[in-house]
């Protein structure tokens, strides 16, 4: 499937990545496809004269991780993320075949498959996530992991969720200018009437549980606490291959992060909203097997709320320039759309929705387990 990508923006792109093309060793590039799908990046498949078929993904110029320039923060992060992974055996990723710092590229092998779709999911695909992030958290015990720093954002305390939140509505308040649209002063008044009463709600009902704990809101998750986080994860950045396997994608954000984040993470993401029975397998999946699952257990449906709000104003990043222009850069957008501001503002009242309920009753509660009846039994040896 085609991209409606200018052909002046495939020839510049072309040209970028020309001199790089020749290490594939396959032979010359035949054909150059944009490929749907990138919100941040342009991504190409390449099909070389050998017959072998690669992805060339383009980073844009502002992503401002921190990492590094801003392009090569999130190409730097993710080709370091799969060289980790493929060089210890995880095969449920693309190959990683070369990156281009100079370029701000880099080239995976090509996955042939297809999207995943929400009705196609079944228990078996869910169990495969898990294994996934099992396989990943085992991995922390690896010296190099040390070398993959924070995935973007992380939250390695509460403390630390908290201050993300207040950055993040502080600059959905500048960008809620109400002499700009009716749907900028409609963003001014959710922030104002319904957003920051719910954070400020969630932060309470955080603050008492951990107290119920005798915890700290600013405790830091050590290296036994905390995971490798692929972040943004699920079947989202996702193939199904021919064979019928699942090969995870886009690993912009990995690094280091508390696994009730990603959990949580999973079970809210507004991209791909499975059925509510397979979230509670996962959810009861990770607590069970993952090596952080006694945590997750706890500490999911307490930091779950701020979750949910954060999601809220992730769904409003179209309004924020920064974030804007990296969907210009991968989507050549020409500027702000005033209709898809409006349903983004729709989205993220309803995810707000789900974080004041939560903050009620956390919707994947286990059930706990029955207290045995008491019974009368001989005392051997009486």
């Amino acid at each position: 499937m085609m991209d409606r990508t200018p052909t002046s923006t495939i020839e510049y792109d072309y040209a970028l990545l020309a001199p790089g093309l020749s290490r594939l060793g396959e032979g010359d590039v035949i054909s150059l496809e944009p490929l749907v799908g990138g919100r941040n990046a342009r991504v190409y498949r390449l099909d070389c004269v050998g017959g072998e078929t690669f992805v060339a993904k383009i980073y844009p110029d502002g992503d401002g991780d921190g990492v590094g320039t801003a392009r090569n923060g999130r190409r730097g992060r993710e080709y370091a993320a799969l060289r980790f992974m493929w060089q210890r055996g995880i095969r449920c990723i693309p190959e990683p075949i070369f990156s281009d710092p100079g370029g701000g590229y880099s080239v995976f092998r090509y996955v042939e498959g297809f999207p995943i779709e929400v009705e196609g999911v079944v228990d078996a695909d869910v169990d495969s996530l898990v294994d996934f992030l099992v396989e990943l958290d085992g991995l922390k015990r690896e010296p190099a992991s040390r070398a993959l720093g924070q995935a973007s954002e992380a939250c390695l305390s509460v403390e630390a969720a908290i201050e993300h939140l207040q950055r993040r509505i502080g600059g959905l308040r500048l960008a809620a200018d109400p002499t700009m649209s009716r749907v900028h002063a409609e963003l001014r008044g959710f922030i104002e009437d319904a957003l920051e009463p719910g954070f400020e709600r969630a932060i309470q009902r955080v603050a008492d549980l951990f107290a119920s704990r005798i915890a700290s809101l600013d405790t830091r998750l050590g290296e036994a606490e905390a995971t490798l986080s692929p972040s943004d994860f699920g079947f989202h950045n996702a193939r199904r291959t021919v064979e019928g396997s699942i090969v995870f994608l886009d690993f912009e954000h990995f690094g280091w992060d508390d696994p009730a984040k990603a959990a949580s993470d999973f079970l809210l993401h507004p991209g791909f909203e499975i059925d509510d029975a397979l979230r509670q397998r996962f959810f009861n999946l990770m607590c069970e097997r993952h090596g952080c699952g006694p945590a997750i257990a706890w500490r999911v449906p307490v930091v779950f709320p701020l979750h949910a709000i954060k999601w809220s104003t992730i769904l409003l990043n179209e309004f924020v320039s920064e974030h804007r222009a990296r969907r210009d850069h991968a989507q050549c957008l020409l500027g702000p759309n005033e209709g898809l501001l409006e349903r983004q503002l729709d989205r993220a009242r309803v995810m707000l929705d789900v974080a004041n309920r939560a903050v009620e009753q956390f919707p994947f509660a286990r059930p706990e387990p029955e207290t045995p009846r008491a019974t009368s039994h001989a005392v051997v040896g009486s």
